[in-house]
């Protein structure tokens, strides 16, 4: 065997496989012939018989269950027929004879029962089977066969063992010769084929489909190998990249969120240091402005950061109802004009008149306007314009704001409106920003059942965003409506409990309220919240949420239970629309996330005491 290993054709070793094969068993056959020839003929003999009886069992069972001698014997017909068998009997469970069959020539005395098994007999073998089925053993069917075989026969087979042994060899040798080919080629193609794409790596190499036998199939079947191996290299190839690319731009946005936030932080630190030394308080005014300034712009980072957090996540709700499309229109450009003016840009309003309506969040709506406006501005030259158009078409309201700044490149306007993606995002980009704001256009624009697209001639020319969102009936909005939505109420002779665990932010609250007219009872936690009311009821309640110890949500609760039905609102840096769900359902009437405008809490405030929610 081991020089049939060291053979490195597969040819060669069929041959000599199929030489070896032919010898061994045709001198095995001629050695062994004229000693096992008897043998063999009787276990022939006894498969035969035992295949027989095993058939005549199975269709006994019924005739045994039942006791029915007819069909027992008519069982018992097909042994009758068979050369040999000398008689057969079948026998209930018990070992009474149900029905028997003997040849003429056998003796007529009846054997005694015996267990199942092969017995030997005078004269040959006793085979007994049981009687079965699934309801168990109905008795036993015992049947006994002459045995052996004529002398002459086995002679005759060795002389013929003997001729066939040099007839074998050589015809053994042609036809290996002669077809070996047949089962070598497609072999021998497979490995043609294996060999080139270790030795390349190139998944493209296939395989000659040869045969239409199994070797044809497994050609066929390595072919397939190849291709799914081919698809998922390319899979793995393209994973890579784009796992390469998300790192390369998470990597910028890492490092543009640290600049972003580093940029308006850094003035405000240095304005804190100079207001702090000798004279620097005849700069006050200036440094207020520089830092309000870049605070608001902190915030308006921090708020899109958020914004995109809630899209991604899918917990960003809309306030829908009718919205004239030219109060958040007018509100946003109202918001960007100053800074229009401060680049010299010409900004421009053109609308429908009366202005058509959509069903939107105004607010929502708002950002969406400013985040373009805010966009053109930044990317017009001073001198330059922007125009601002809305109408109505057909079933929808399109918002367009062009300006004729420096346009957008055709290979990046498929890629304007991805998170994290900015046109120049080098360090020595002229233009900061997070690259979320467009984003946040499109997620808005498309949460409101609309769609947003960006065109532009190329670079140098300009760019046009048009927002087209569904229409929906005016809606009638009184002034008196109007009026008391934006009025601020009055917090004159009202006190308030204010409870936040941050010392600054403590002071910053009890200074807007008590500029509001309001009486400010002051409580770092919620022992001293506790304390506070027992001494005096307070009006409404201002609470942080993530108070030490015991949470806003814990603290109300024992407020009420000391005081009774006290309303309260909720100021917290949860700023999320779950949060802020889950602070009405623990029993706030109102909701004021950090940062805040002082007139923001104020109005929440006042509005909770005169009983709205907000």
């Amino acid at each position: 065997m081991r020089r049939l290993n060291d053979l490195t054709s597969v040819g060669a070793k069929l041959l000599w496989i199929v030489a070896i094969i032919s010898a061994t068993t045709t001198i095995g056959l001629a050695t062994v012939a004229g000693a096992m020839l008897y043998r063999e003929q009787r276990d022939q003999r006894a498969e035969i018989v035992q295949s027989q009886a095993q058939v005549v069992a199975m269709n006994s069972g019924a005739a045994l269950a039942f006791g029915d001698r007819e069909m027992a014997y008519a069982a018992l017909a097909s042994l009758q027929r068979m050369e040999g068998i000398q008689r057969a009997s079948l026998r209930d469970r018990a070992g009474n004879l149900v029905a028997s069959w003997v040849a003429p020539q056998a003796p007529m005395v009846e054997p005694p029962p015996r267990p199942p098994g092969l017995w030997p007999v005078p004269g040959g073998q006793a085979l007994v089977l049981p009687v079965e089925d699934q309801a168990g053993v109905h008795g036993h069917l015992q049947v006994e066969y002459r045995d052996g075989g004529p002398w002459p026969l086995v002679l005759r087979l060795l002389l013929q063992a003997a001729v066939l042994f040099a007839l074998t060899m050589l015809l053994a040798w042609w036809l290996a010769r002669r077809l070996h080919p047949v089962l070598t080629a497609p072999v021998q193609e497979l490995e043609r084929a294996t060999r080139q794409v270790r030795e390349t790596g190139d998944y493209g190499i296939r395989a000659n489909r040869i045969s239409d036998d199994e070797l044809g199939r497994l050609a066929d079947d390595f072919n397939g190998m190849l291709e799914r191996i081919g698809a998922s290299q390319r899979e793995l190839q393209r994973a890579q990249r784009n796992a390469e690319e998300a790192s390369r731009l998470k990597d910028e946005f890492v490092a543009t969120v640290s600049h972003e936030l580093r940029t308006p932080l850094s003035p405000i630190v240095a304005w804190l240091q100079l207001l702090r030394m000798p004279g620097g308080a005849a700069q006050l005014p200036k440094a207020l402005d520089v830092m309000e300034r870049n605070a608001r712009a902190l915030t308006l980072i921090i708020n899109d950061l958020l914004d995109m957090s809630r899209i991604v996540s899918g917990t960003m709700r809309l306030e829908l109802r009718p919205v004239p499309i030219d109060a958040p229109v007018r509100a946003a450009v109202e918001t960007v004009q100053p800074a229009a003016q401060a680049r010299h840009i010409a900004l421009v309003v053109e609308l429908d008149e009366p202005a058509p309506v959509v069903r939107g969040d105004a607010a929502r709506l708002q950002q969406v306007v400013w985040n373009l406006l805010s966009n053109a501005v930044k990317f017009t030259e001073p001198g330059g314009r922007i125009v601002v158009r809305g109408h109505a078409d057909g079933e929808q309201v399109v918002l367009e704001v062009a300006d004729s700044g420096q346009g957008i490149a055709a290979e990046f306007l498929p890629f304007v409106f991805d998170r994290f993606r900015q046109q120049d995002g080098s360090i020595t980009r002229s233009h900061g920003g997070l690259g979320l704001g467009l984003a946040i256009v499109r997620q808005l624009v498309e949460l409101h059942g609309g769609s947003v697209d960006a065109r532009s001639a190329g670079l140098g020319k300009g760019a046009t965003f048009r927002v087209s969102l569904p229409r929906a009936p005016a809606a009638v909005v009184s002034t008196a409506e109007a009026a008391a939505a934006t009025a601020l109420p009055a917090l004159a002779a009202t006190v308030v409990l204010a409870v936040e665990d941050d010392a600054d932010m403590l002071q910053v609250v009890d200074s807007i309220l008590r500029e509001a007219g309001a009486r400010v009872l002051v409580a770092i936690d919620a022992d001293e919240a506790l304390a506070r009311v027992a001494d005096e009821r307070p009006d409404v309640i201002v609470s942080d949420i993530g108070l030490p110890g015991v949470d806003g949500y814990q603290l109300l609760g024992q407020l009420r239970a000391l005081i009774g039905a006290v309303p309260a609102v909720a100021l917290t840096a949860y700023a999320s629309a779950a949060e802020r769900d889950r602070a009405f359902a623990a029993g706030y009437q109102a909701h004021v996330a950090k940062p805040f405008e002082p007139a923001q809490l104020v109005a929440a405030v006042g509005r909770t005491v005169h009983g709205d929610r907000a």
